[in-house]
């Protein structure tokens, strides 16, 4: 599903992953100066939702990034952090040489406000295409999709009576060339998200816009992104299409003693066109045993109505945190 053009669905979509015997973390530490840490070696990098840069751990073997990277609070609302990749791990356990910086600057004052700069330059180096690597459906060699995105979210929670909040996220990034990038990358993203929290349930709606550029034949796209958390957990969009992607979604979510429960409901359509993708719904069970363990069960299903396949998956897990 990551490299295959659009007119090139099969009957069969299929969820890539792979066997690993490669660490996943190795690095060095330097924390000798308050409030601020460098690392340098294997890392893995969750960057706030990972809306953009994520280290996939739903999968079998993660996504990780060969990098230095330092983080700091010079001020106490005040929190930077940036990086250099030269190497990244990707999700079937393939090498891919990187030109890669990473930079971002929040300032949360307290919970009603949280504001975030960003700028992530991604520039993949490999001399031929990788299978796995980041794509975009632009024809080329290997740094077509090469993009600069930078961006501005502002983000928090609006406490309401007896408990309830009113949370609130408000998102904005341009995408243009980078290190080799086609000049057809020239898209922009926006989401806006909101809701009601209370200490058992919460709903939320978001609108989510992976937008095209003018011609239609390019989508904006999160190539070091935790996907599989967007955009349905069925992964027919891990790679935006051509003509871009808007996402209307609503989930609820709730906890009966110890169990997790979570509905997600998609409407998607093309940004160019707006013609009519398709619908999908992810229901999700999570049952925590104790401090260290907890079991779940997820469905996906997938129904389309002008771009990609009917697709319907279901899997368990068990997770152990120590």
């Amino acid at each position: 599903m990551i490299d295959a053009a659009p007119e090139a669905w099969s009957a069969v979509s299929i969820q890539p992953t792979q066997n690993s015997e490669e660490p996943n973390q190795a690095y060095l530490q330097f924390a000798g100066i308050p409030a601020w840490k460098l690392r340098a070696g294997r890392q893995e990098i969750n960057l706030n939702d990972e809306r953009f840069v994520g280290a996939v751990g739903f999968r079998q073997t993660p996504q990780t990034f060969d990098s230095v990277s330092i983080s700091g609070k010079p001020l106490e609302d005040l929190t930077i952090y940036g990086a250099y990749i030269w190497r990244i791990k990707n999700i079937l356990n393939e090498n891919v040489p990187s030109q890669t910086m990473l930079s971002e600057i929040s300032w949360s004052p307290s919970s009603l406000l949280h504001t975030q700069a960003f700028g992530y330059w991604y520039g993949n180096q490999a001399h031929s295409a990788i299978p796995g690597a980041a794509a975009c459906f632009l024809s080329g060699n290997a740094q077509v999709c090469n993009s600069q995105t930078l961006g501005l979210r502002v983000e928090g929670a609006i406490p309401l009576a007896h408990g309830l909040k009113l949370p609130y996220d408000l998102s904005y990034a341009r995408q243009l060339p980078y290190d080799g990038g086609s000049a057809d990358v020239h898209a922009s993203y926006y989401h806006l998200g909101t809701g009601l929290v209370l200490p058992s349930v919460a709903v939320h709606a978001n609108y989510m816009v992976m937008g095209a550029n003018p011609q239609g034949t390019y989508g904006f796209q999160t190539p070091l992104a935790t996907k599989h958390a967007f955009n349905g957990w069925a992964e027919v969009f891990l790679t935006t299409p051509p003509k871009g992607l808007r996402s209307l979604y609503f989930s609820v979510a709730g906890k009966i003693m110890k169990t997790q429960l979570m509905a997600i409901y998609y409407d998607f359509q093309a940004d160019h066109g707006a013609a009519h993708y398709g619908n999908e719904l992810d229901l999700s069970v999570t049952h925590g045993f104790s401090r260290h363990w907890s079991a779940g069960v997820q469905y996906a299903d997938y129904r389309r109505s002008g771009y990609g396949v009917n697709t319907e998956g279901a899997w368990v897990f068990v997770d152990a945190k120590f």
